[in-house]
Formats: C-alpha cells, structure tokens, sequence
C-alpha cells in the first residue's frame, strides 16, 4: 500500500500532515517505534536485507514533512557511492508516499530540496571535507555503511551539527563485519551516557522482503557460514583471515608509564585524507602510543600549530611521509625537528614486520589508531588470496608509527640518534 499525503495543503504550509496509519503500513514493525526515538545517536546493526536502509530514508522524509529548518547530511565515505546507494533509496521513498513532485532534486549537487517548508537532504562523501565543512548548519545526519567511517569522522559530524528546536541525530547503518571492528566498541559495549540507542535486525524483520532475495541469503549457510552469520543472521564476524595485526594491544591509559625514557613521534600528511600525529613512548622494553591529533583539511601551517598545542618541541624528532619534502621543509623552518622517514623498497613490508616484533601498548582512547589497528588488512585478488601488501587507505594512524619506530630504531643503517 501507498502512502497517501495532502499535496495541495502542502504547497500552502510550512508542514505536510502525514496519516499515521499509513506510515505503519508502508513500515516493517521491527522499525516503527524509531520514527520517535530521539537519542544522539541511533545505531542500527543489521544483515543484508533486513530493511534498515529503507526505514532511515523513511525516517529523515518524515522528519522533513512534520518540522522545519532542517539541512540533513546523508553521506558515505567516498561521493561516487552515494547515487547509486543513498541517493536511490531515498528517491524510492518520495516515489513510494507519491509526493516526488513536492522535491526539488538537483543531480549534480546531489541535494534535494523539499519544496513546502526549504528543508533539504545534502549528499556529501567525506572524501570531499571541504564541501562537508561548507554544508551551513547541518541539523542531523544518516551515514550509510558505517563500518567505512573512523571514530574521527562521527566526531567531526557530531561537531557540526547544529541545535534547532527539533531533536538533532546521527544515525549509522551497516552489517556487522567482524566483533574486533571500533563500532562495537565505541557504541555496544560503552556507556554512552543515554545518548545512543542500538538497534539489532535481521532479514525475518523484513516483511517486504523478495523471496529471491532471501533465497540468496540462505545459500549463504551451506556456502560461507562465516558469511550467513554476519550478512544473515546478524551477527557480529569472527574472521580475523587477512588481517595484518589481528591481535590486541589495549591497555588501560593508567597502565602508562607517568615518564618514558625517550620519546619521538610520527607524522602522516593529508588533507583529503586525514593528517595524523602519532607518539611513540619508550619505557621497559614496551612502546607506548598516544594518538595526538588525527584530522583532515589541515594545511602544514595547521599542522605546525597543533604541534606546538601538543608540546612538541623543537628537540623531539619527528619522522614524515619522506614523498611530502616541502612540507617537511616547512615543519623544519616552523622551528620543529623533523625528519624524512625510511620509504626504500621493501620497507613497508620490513616496518610492518618490525611492529609485530616490538611490544606495542594502545590505550582505549586513541580511537583512530585502535580501529586502524583492528581492522587494516592485506590486499585480496579475484581468486581469495592474499597478497603481501596493505589495503590503501587504512593505515593513516599506523604509518606514522611505522615511519618513527622503523626509521629510529629498526633502520639496517641507522642514523645517530639523540634520544637512546
């Protein structure tokens, strides 16, 4: 069934009074009661097909009918991914309620704008910071396979998102993946102070679902039972097969040391991607490691003045993307002791065997570096196997620990070094 609205008396209020029991027919019951929830964050788990990425277009369109003001990111990590995702689920509703000729839909910007009342949907990827930072007064935000985000894209949105008279919310969609993946941390087994509610779905929640579909889902169990756990049933993935580290080094901020014998640290360059400041700490054998900032759209000169808000001095040696030298030329005319790391051939490969064989600690609250760490994998070909080398992309808070302890300590011919 449709569902019906009042076009003409939308044209003429600021509101759109849409028929409650309407809204329940076109709505799995698993997801009902979410059209009132109001927490901060509502975090939504579910299998393939469990009908979660139907219900938050849903959500956010009734929204946009029953108040006003809002601007309302909807995003993916990478732009191009959006129109045939996000964009065409939400359009799927507005054709659904028949009330599309109540949208203005502009392509190119990827926004639609609801014609009655202004608000508008803004379709942003977080590859592009520079146009999420443009987005005036976001008001709440839908970001679609969460797991693709770190800890510090959530806080970046969060930061931006602006009060109004209605509630404001982030809600994150995806699949489970594997249990050791930062989500679960950060919001399943983290007090979150009331501010998120976690909601879990399946395939059976969907009631709208194709047989065809669910057929596909329950091959799944003969096939790939790892697979059927996570993308039918919901559960979270136990597979650790490819993935580089696959072990914890957690552990608690009050286990460090309160002074270090040596410290050095490691910088990775970004704007796009993020810009990220690692220390490296030296105590007893372990290497201690304190995430100091991890951000994009910095510029060298941004990155200069964190550094100085971080106490880092112009003794402490530094070690950089060696691919970045005007950069690292400018860190050194800024007043700071900055170093090009070790990036010969094979020194990827030889820097991440050279981690495996140090004693690593992570506190909880280096969040970026942590999710990194879980989840950075090696390269997989069409056939399933893995080759020897890294996923791009991944590993913006792990480089810079890799260029400071290979480079300082695990060089085949190191330099003179100041702190040992």
């Amino acid at each position: 069934m449709t569902l019906a609205i009042l076009p003409l008396l939308a044209i003429l209020m600021p509101t759109v009074n849409i028929d409650f029991s309407k809204i329940k027919t076109v709505t799995n019951d698993a997801f009902y009661p979410l059209y009132w929830d109001e927490h901060d964050f509502l975090v939504m788990k579910g299998s393939a097909g469990s009908g979660k990425s139907r219900f938050v277009p849903q959500k956010l369109t009734y929204r946009m009918c029953r108040e006003s003001g809002h601007r309302i990111i909807i995003t993916r990590k990478v732009q191009k991914t959006l129109r045939q995702s996000c964009w065409a689920e939400v359009k799927a509703v507005h054709k659904a309620w028949k009330m599309e000729k109540l949208w203005k839909y502009n392509v190119s910007l990827l926004t639609m704008e609801f014609l009655p009342n202004g608000n508008e949907f803004v379709f942003v990827g977080l590859d592009d910071p520079e146009r999420l930072k443009s987005i005036h007064e976001p008001t709440s935000a839908w970001l679609e396979e969460a797991t693709e985000f770190m800890p510090a894209d959530i806080e970046e949105i969060d930061r931006r998102i602006r009060s109004m008279k209605a509630y404001k919310q982030i809600i994150l969609t995806f699949n489970p993946i594997r249990e050791t993946h930062w989500i679960k941390n950060y919001f399943f087994d983290t007090d979150q102070q009331g501010r998120t509610l976690t909601h879990e779905s399946s395939y059976k929640d969907n009631r709208f679902l194709t047989p065809d579909y669910e057929r596909t889902l329950l091959t799944l169990k003969e096939r790939n039972p790892d697979d059927y756990q996570v993308y039918a049933l919901n559960q979270w993935g136990r597979i650790t097969a490819g993935v580089i580290f696959g072990y914890d080094i957690k552990i608690p901020l009050s286990e460090y040391p309160d002074f270090f014998d040596w410290t050095i640290y490691g910088l990775d360059f970004g704007f796009t991607d993020p810009s990220c400041l690692m220390q490296v700490s030296y105590k007893d054998g372990k290497l201690y490691l304190i995430e100091k900032f991890y951000q994009t759209g910095l510029t060298t000169g941004d990155i200069a003045v964190r550094m100085r808000i971080e106490g880092v001095n112009k003794t402490n040696e530094v070690y950089c993307d060696s691919a970045e030298p005007d950069r690292i030329e400018e860190l050194n005319r800024a007043g700071f002791n900055v170093f090009p790391a070790d990036k010969a051939q094979g020194s990827v490969l030889a820097g991440i065997s050279f981690m495996k064989d140090q004693t690593l600690v992570s506190h909880p609250g280096n969040l970026n570096f942590n999710a990194e760490w879980d989840s950075w994998s090696w390269k997989c070909n069409k056939d399933g196997v893995y080759l020897d080398e890294p996923e791009g992309g991944g590993d913006h808070a792990i480089d810079p620990v890799r260029y400071a302890i290979w480079t300082h300590i695990g060089h085949p011919t190191p330099r003179p070094q100041i702190f040992i």
